[in-house]
């Protein structure tokens, strides 16, 4: 199996994972009145760092296995002369660097780690906003809007993600692509205003206002996933192979510092974007938000990341398409809403045919 199909596999799951963990955040409104986006991304952000460990462990090992590699290669390099050819600042220099061969590994390991922790710690500096942007947005979208319509406007991050990788060089113009592009944007457009005539035929309570700014919301999820779909293609491209695991660590951890005063006030008191009473939260729902980040963060994230760098940031970006449908599933038979019509089945083949337009070399 080729690395592309690998990374088709890690899209198609980590879409599957998404889609899943939607329910949750919808299920949490409904259930216990909980609402609160910031909190929901925040522990996804938690649960990263428990990938700092094993990662840092495995990346070490490796770089020390280079290292070793690289040192006895240097050693074998000294030219060594059988009997009498051998003469004292010859052997000398043999003998010494053979002595400080184990200084010269421990060294290089400390130098190494700390080397690692700083390129690591940078490149996900980088990451980190873009992936606090789309995934706050994503989940304040769910919180105030249906699932389908916070999927399909999320999605148009294909376009946003197309012009920017043109921008950044990271993809050739290929009038193939564009039209899977356009596709799958005309696709989203037309099961949006399906899904919002659907909402309105079976009297869906939202308030005008929320619903508009769940669906704002979602447009600014599409220009954040954009964006950190290109920036983590430009920190790990596929000539450096960075450990996306490790990568992710370090994103949670910054995420996890920078706003974890906010954390402990927003659990406390509540706050101007959330709504639910701090003090009625009970263990079930901080059940359900480790589940979320677990399976709609930790794990689809990182096939996410390994998928931009096995194929590339339009592709990934597109076939996450596939959510859409879904989305639908999720909506009729979860949520118990009618949103199967011709013109949802219309757009979400658009999408499809999307995606496999955009897959074409």
């Amino acid at each position: 199996m080729t690395s592309y199909a690998v990374g088709l596999i890690y899209i198609f799951v980590g879409a599957l994972l998404w889609s899943a963990t939607a329910v949750i955040v919808q299920y949490l409104n409904v259930k216990f009145h909980f609402i609160s986006p910031f909190l929901i991304t925040y522990t996804g952000c938690c649960l990263f760092t428990l990938l700092i460990p094993s990662s840092l462990a495995f990346e070490k090992k490796h770089n020390s296995k280079l290292l070793r590699k690289q040192i006895f290669n240097d050693l074998e390099a000294v030219h060594v002369y059988d009997g009498n050819d051998v003469n004292a600042t010859e052997n000398s220099l043999l003998i010494n660097n053979k002595s400080n061969t184990t200084n010269d590994i421990i060294r290089g390991e400390e130098t190494s780690t700390k080397d690692i922790v700083k390129r690591y710690l940078l490149a996900a500096a980088q990451v980190a906003p873009m992936w606090w942007m789309s995934n706050y947005f994503y989940n304040y979208s769910l919180s105030y809007t249906t699932i389908t319509s916070s999927t399909i406007i999320s999605n148009m991050g294909c376009v946003f993600t197309f012009l920017f990788a043109l921008c950044f060089r990271q993809e050739k113009y290929n009038n193939i692509k564009l039209a899977g592009v356009v596709l799958a944007f005309l696709g989203s457009v037309l099961t949006s205003l399906n899904d919002t005539e659907s909402a309105s035929s079976h009297n869906i309570k939202y308030y005008e206002n929320e619903k508009l700014w769940g669906d704002f919301a979602g447009l600014l999820s599409a220009l954040g996933h954009a964006g950190y779909t290109v920036v983590v293609r430009k920190v790990n491209p596929v000539d450096e192979n960075l450990n996306m695991s490790l990568l992710l660590g370090f994103v949670g951890l910054i995420l996890s510092i920078l706003l974890g005063p906010y954390a402990v006030f927003t659990l406390k008191t509540g706050n101007l974007l959330s709504s639910f009473n701090p003090a009625g939260i009970k263990w079930q729902v901080m059940t359900w938000l480790v589940i979320k980040g677990l399976f709609g963060n930790l794990l689809p994230d990182y096939f996410w990341g390994r998928a931009i760098v096995l194929t590339s940031a339009t592709v990934a970006t597109v076939g996450l398409n596939i959510t859409i449908p879904l989305a639908f599933l999720s909506d009729a038979f979860i949520m118990n809403r009618n949103v199967w019509t011709f013109d949802s089945i219309v757009g979400a083949m658009m999408v499809i045919v999307g995606f496999i337009f955009v897959n074409k070399e």
